[in-house]
């Protein structure tokens, strides 16, 4: 209802009042006694008391005794907006509203936008009997939504507005929603993306949504979803393709772009929820615009872990963008939810993380495999167990290599993790990790920050599968045949003083007793292997590899070498099939004179099958 204000003055002296100051609106009186009128407003006199009848003139009221009666107007006019038809893309749209006022409606206006932008247009509202309409030119209506406000203004120019804050909206409907980017090619890890539709499609199933990709073949493209349980599932075993859920798709030939078919947007003027359960979840952007992280929030309160694939995992640092797919974990034993804030201003700032003092990043590359985002960290503010610092590892798919730091004794959902961040060490601080391929070909690991590491520290790097050890200050590189698929290779990454990285290589057993050449592994190989041997003391060491010709194909080593275990990499991927020999030579280095028969020698026999 609309408000209006009733002032009584009750006087017996004489009062003056201009209305240039006021909006008075007119009253119905009875009377008895002078009345004045001026405008919209009337002064007249009560009965019994006799007093002068008061008077008009120029816009000023005098009131010798009696009251004056009048309604001030203090609220614009009531807008009720009627329901009208949901839009199609690319066509008209009419806005309709009753808009009413006391003293009469001056005009009204419909102010619109598409979801995702910030400012509106506008378009006037013609009256047609009671009601108003504004027509929304089609150039406005698109598969981003609609999102609009009325305001109107009485006689008086007081102004309304419907709603009195943020937005209505509609659901858009289009026929279709094509991707601007084509998917990637491939038919390794590289070629894998995960895909999300930023629209309510009318037919959710795979089949349909990616029908130009012809029918279901896994020799020409291939689709899985992602189970609570962190396996997988292939098409036609899927869920639905329904907004703000991720899927992997890989495709074998070049140019294929996706089509949503027909559908509708989702209602931008209210946030949109995604169900997470505990563990890794596949997300993706319901609305087709981007959202930035600020406008993304979980409602346990936590800090948001959410990770890309661009032939790896990378931390999301901008938001979600329209047809690409996420992951976001959820550590917490109980369901949490998503909260999608699709009104892009304000934007809310996210909550930080504590810096890290110091860290060491490890990137492992196998072919075109990559895991490049693990983190050895030290903080003040950390804890030695599970904390918001810690990050977990995500899952692997196709053909991969994954690093990660593992924790089962934490007891969290998680049980592997690519950010490890402790205490700050006062001597020295181990962080044991994995490295796991299911491709059976070298793995090269390159550790980056060593120079954010405070200089009283030594890097060390112990295999403890090979027991041979690294200065990482001296070379930040480490390369091995790719392990066991189903172990792993396990490796440790020792900082601290020089007396704690010796007490800690020296419990890893890096000190052979005796001279010893390994049997290559694996053996047979294809294209690589890891030749291992052993060194008691410093020496000279020759190590070459010859064909059954007993012609030599290539020195492996050939210099004065530190006591310990010691490793390199033969590499066939230009040599044919075939049974090759490895020969090692190693004279110890403690005198200057050093005998035949302290010499070490040793042949051994690998094979190459291609």
């Amino acid at each position: 209802m609309k408000k209006m204000l009733f002032l009584y003055l009750l006087t017996c002296l004489t009062l003056n009042m201009s209305f240039s100051q006021l909006k008075l609106t007119s009253s119905a009186f009875v009377a008895i006694g002078g009345t004045a009128s001026s405008g919209s407003s009337t002064i007249f006199l009560s009965a019994g008391q006799p007093t002068p009848a008061a008077t008009a003139s120029d816009n000023i009221f005098s009131l010798n005794g009696g009251f004056l009666n009048t309604m001030l107007d203090v609220q614009g006019p009531i807008i009720t907006p009627l329901t009208s038809q949901e839009p199609t893309a690319g066509t008209e749209a009419q806005i309709n509203a009753n808009v009413s006022d006391y003293s009469g409606v001056k005009g009204a206006m419909v102010h619109y936008r598409q979801g995702g932008s910030i400012p509106f247009d506008s378009v006037s509202m013609i009256k047609s009997g009671s009601t108003y309409q504004g027509i929304i030119p089609g150039s406005g209506i698109t598969a981003k939504g609609l999102e609009y406000y009325i305001s109107a203004k009485d006689s008086f120019d007081n102004p309304s507005r419907n709603p009195s804050s943020g937005v209505n909206a509609k659901r858009v409907f289009t026929t279709d929603l094509v991707n601007p980017n084509a998917q990637p090619a491939g038919a390794d890890s590289s070629g894998y993306k995960l895909i999300s539709l930023p629209i309510d499609a009318d037919k959710k199933s795979p089949s349909d949504v990616l029908a130009a990709l012809g029918p279901y073949d896994n020799t020409k493209w291939r689709f899985f979803g992602y189970k609570t349980d962190t396996s997988y599932t292939e098409y036609p075993n899927t869920e639905s393709m329904a907004p703000g859920k991720s899927f992997w798709l890989i495709v074998r030939d070049e140019g294929k772009i996706i089509h949503t078919g027909s559908g509708r947007s989702i209602l931008t003027n209210a946030v949109f929820p995604v169900a997470l359960h505990p563990g890794w979840n596949f997300i993706g952007d319901p609305f087709d615009f981007s959202i930035p992280l600020g406008k993304l929030s979980l409602t346990s309160g936590r800090s948001l872990d959410i990770r890309s694939f661009d032939k790896q995992w990378l931390p999301v640092t901008y938001g979600l963008n329209p047809f690409d797919g996420y992951i976001i974990s959820n550590s917490a034993a109980t369901a949490d939810i998503l909260n999608i804030n699709p009104q892009l201003f304000p934007v809310a700032l996210q909550k930080d993380v504590p810096a890290a003092s110091w860290a060491v990043k490890i990137k492992a590359r196998c072919q075109e495999a990559k895991d490049e985002d693990n983190i050895a960290a030290a903080s003040a503010s950390a804890s030695d167990f599970l904390d918001a610092m810690d990050k977990p590892e995500p899952p692997v798919i196709g053909g991969y290599v994954s690093v990660y730091f593992p924790h089962p004794e934490w007891n969290g959902v998680f049980s592997k993790y690519s950010t490890d961040t402790r205490q700050e060490p006062t001597d020295g601080e181990v962080w044991n990790f994995d490295v796991k391929t299911n491709i059976p070909d070298r793995v090269y690991l390159e550790f980056e920050g060593l120079s954010s590491v405070p200089g009283k520290f030594e890097v060390w790097l112990l295999d403890n599968v090979l027991k041979t050890t690294r200065n990482l200050r001296e070379s930040a590189k480490y390369n091995f045949s790719g392990p066991d698929q189903h172990s792993g290779r396990h490796l440790s990454l020792i900082v601290g003083t020089s007396k704690y990285t010796a007490d800690k290589l020296a419990e890893g057993g890096t000190i052979p007793s005796s001279f010893e050449l390994s049997q290559n592994y694996p053996n047979p190989f294809n294209p690589s292997t890891t030749i291992r041997y052993a060194l008691p003391q410093v020496s000279r060491v020759v190590l070459k590899v010859y064909n059954v010709l007993g012609q030599e194909i290539v020195t492996l080593a050939d210099g004065i070498q530190q006591s310990g275990y010691q490793s390199v990499e033969f590499d066939g991927t230009n040599l044919p099939s075939g049974v090759y020999y490895y020969r090692l030579s190693a004279e110890p280095q403690a005198g200057n004179h050093t005998s035949a028969a302290e010499r070490f020698i040793d042949t051994k026999r690998l094979l190459l099958i291609k």
